[in-house]
């Protein structure tokens, strides 16, 4: 499911920085023997150049524990699962930055694969926040992990304020499931769907959350 971004502006990061923090990596600095394996499968995949970094912050900022490609969305889209059923265990790969508001200006999207004990690891490392509605990475990762608990999901990307997952199991209520992804993203309803009822609509049709924090 590709989503729409909205126009984004620099915001103020919030104190509870993950980049401080390990970003569940598990052990694995940006030194670790993972590197050169996922450099080979992601070059075997996506093609060269492989980037020793990934971006974050609409690609002003950079993470040396990654790896990234930049592929037209579709293209990293196709490639995300097979990829991800490679890579050595202790990493993860996702969708990465699609806007580029910094120095380096690119038509794709960035395939990312960074150290990670989960998928969680995923807004870690992309620095995925909701400073706009006072949320700090880690309020959206406990929100995420909630979802999984109750209804499984997978994280296939997430940018600087946007994330999104394919759901496991369609919530029994979706009407109710809707209503809360409102109440934690106001966006994807006042600035998406419209309505809550045509969100829980569109989730039943895709079996996919894109939430965005403009």
């Amino acid at each position: 499911m590709t989503g729409l971004f909205p126009p984004p502006r620099r915001r103020d990061r919030l104190a509870s920085d993950p980049a401080s923090a390990d970003a569940s990596a598990g052990g694995n600095g940006a030194g670790g023997a993972w590197r050169e394996e996922a450099r080979r499968l992601l070059a075997g995949l996506a093609g060269p150049p492989v980037r020793p970094y990934s971006t974050s912050d609409f690609g002003r900022e950079r993470d040396d524990r990654c790896l990234s490609a930049i592929l037209p969305e579709r293209q990293a889209e196709t490639l995300l699962p097979g990829l991800r059923g490679r890579l050595p265990a202790g990493t993860v790969a996702f969708i990465g930055t699609k806007l580029w508001l910094g120095d380096e200006r690119h038509e794709g999207v960035e395939l990312v694969v960074g150290p990670g004990g989960s998928q969680f690891a995923i807004p870690r490392l992309a620095r995925t926040d909701g400073a706009n509605y006072d949320l700090t990475t880690e309020d959206i990762v406990a929100r995420l992990e909630e979802y999984d608990r109750d209804h499984g999901i997978v994280i296939t990307r997430a940018t600087a304020d946007a994330v999104e997952f394919n759901l496991r199991r369609t919530p029994p209520d979706l009407a109710a499931f809707a209503a809360d992804l409102y109440a934690f993203c106001p966006d994807i309803v006042d600035q998406g769907s419209g309505s809550v009822e045509a969100l829980a609509e569109g989730i039943e049709i895709v079996g996919a959350v894109f939430l965005w924090w403009d």
